[in-house]
């Protein structure tokens, strides 16, 4: 009668040995090897423990010597937002109509362009104003190109005449019921999407070089965000995707909660079936322009249909007025939400008692700066990237540590990361190698961007 007692250890896909590896985790800080299956963590120990698990067809990575860390999460969105910044006119940064048109202006004026885009205009822009005047103002600047301003509340746009005319023109031909913000995009020359595509794999090679396997997205108009993510898509189905990918919706403006659900469901939907390569991260809002009762609502519509909810707040008395809003959410017991608050302030240690800041409500920076500013050794630089973000993401379940069951994402370093001087010098090592999901998909001996590119379009054609 057999007991199990020689039962067969499961196998491996994938083994690293001989490095150092971090683990994050406190029972195991640091082992020497780790082995994977279908994708994910099947154990983490010594050489000898982890060789056990090795069969004809595993992978076997000799590190070494190198430190294998659990894959870096970038929460910052500046990365794939940077991607329009050759394309588009941002002014997002401008407050008043004046200060915008002369923006507009100079950019036309200084680039010979077939069709203009600007993002982010704020709400002076067309505070006040018919919609015509706004399209007057706009063919005063070029009555003969396209212009399309695209409003900071991420889903409105302001085409000029000419655009206007040439989509409803081609919408007319094509038999086309409705002027959608896509059409009227796809059928204007404003973007070359050929070389957005390699500026894309440009971004995400650098990326893989300092050893980000997660990155978000967020504080982009609708319709951009869903060319990056049509992008890698097509990347995923090519075999070709290089890190997970977080998208945010992001809102500056005042919805109704019923309209706000439904965007969000809408968007949750564009990641289903995505293998958790591609997923929705939840809503973030900035605060800035939103009343507080808007802001209440819109704060418990979102966590009654069970999302995720990071709001971001510049000034003290409207941010404890969003922590207010987080624990009484809280109290009606959504507490399967995850709630950030993302700030630049300072509060006392009372305040954070009151509000469980930092442990029941996360704080993250606010989008579009660098959380390693703000940290003074390179262990918390450390956390920031791996179990930190992984938190704030509400995937610490999934990664941001090394342990058994756990998603197979790594970067890989020459050098001890731990060992650097500063978080400067952290900031500047560059990565051997980097696994998504059990594959390696980076190896800085083999990976030229270029040849990405060339290797997408022999597998499209």
């Amino acid at each position: 009668m057999a007991f199990g007692f020689f039962k067969k250890a499961e196998k491996a896909d994938l083994i690293f040995i001989g490095g150092k590896v971090y683990t994050q985790t406190a029972d195991l800080p640091w082992a020497e090897a780790v082995a994977c299956k279908d994708g994910k963590i099947l154990d983490v120990g010594d050489n000898e423990s982890i060789m056990e698990m090795a069969s004809d067809e595993t992978q076997i990575i000799d590190l070494e010597g190198k430190t294998l860390l659990p894959g870096f999460i970038d929460i910052t969105g500046i990365s794939l937002n940077q991607l329009f910044d050759d394309f588009v006119l941002n002014i997002d940064h401008l407050q008043f109509r004046d200060e915008c048109l002369g923006a507009i202006i100079d950019y036309v004026d200084n680039n010979d362009l077939e069709a203009y885009v600007v993002i982010g205009a704020p709400p002076a822009f067309t505070e006040g104003l018919e919609r015509d005047e706004v399209v007057k103002s706009l063919d005063e600047i070029c009555p003969e190109k396209p212009i399309v301003v695209f409003l900071n509340n991420g889903f409105g746009i302001i085409p000029n005449s000419a655009a206007l005319n040439t989509a409803v023109e081609n919408a007319q031909n094509d038999g086309m019921m409705q002027l959608t913000i896509p059409y009227l995009m796809s059928v204007l020359p404003f973007f070359d999407f050929d070389e957005m595509q390699r500026e894309l794999l440009e971004i995400i090679k650098e990326k893989c070089e300092r050893g980000y396997t997660t990155l978000t997205g967020s504080q982009l108009p609708d319709y951009f965000t869903t060319i990056v993510q049509d992008f890698l898509v097509e990347f995923m189905q090519n075999n070709m995707l290089k890190q997970r990918f977080y998208n945010y919706l992001f809102i500056n403006s005042v919805l109704t909660g019923e309209d706000l659900v439904a965007l969000l469901r809408q968007r949750q939907t564009h990641t289903v079936d995505m293998e958790g390569l591609l997923a929705f991260a939840g809503l973030d809002m900035n605060s800035q322009d939103i009343p507080m009762d808007a802001l209440d609502e819109m704060i418990f519509a979102a966590a009654d249909a069970g999302f995720d909810i990071q709001v971001q707040s510049h000034n003290k008395e409207t941010a404890l007025n969003i922590l207010d809003v987080f624990q009484s959410t809280q109290g009606k017991g959504y507490r399967k939400n995850l709630y950030a608050l993302a700030h630049d302030l300072e509060f006392d240690e009372e305040e954070r008692a009151n509000y469980s800041l930092g442990e029941l409500i996360f704080e993250t920076c606010t989008s579009g700066t660098d959380p390693l500013d703000n940290v003074n050794s390179v262990e918390a630089a450390i956390d920031l990237l791996t179990i930190d973000a992984a938190i704030l993401l509400g995937e610490f379940e999934k990664f941001g540590s090394i342990e058994k069951g756990k998603v197979a994402d790594f970067v890989v370093f020459d050098e001890n990361p731990l060992e650097c001087a500063s978080v400067n010098a952290f900031r500047k090592l560059s990565s051997s190698m980097t696994v998504l999901n059990g594959q390696i998909v980076y190896d800085v001996e083999e990976d030229l961007a270029s040849e990405w590119y060339d290797l997408l379009l022999s597998q499209q054609y």
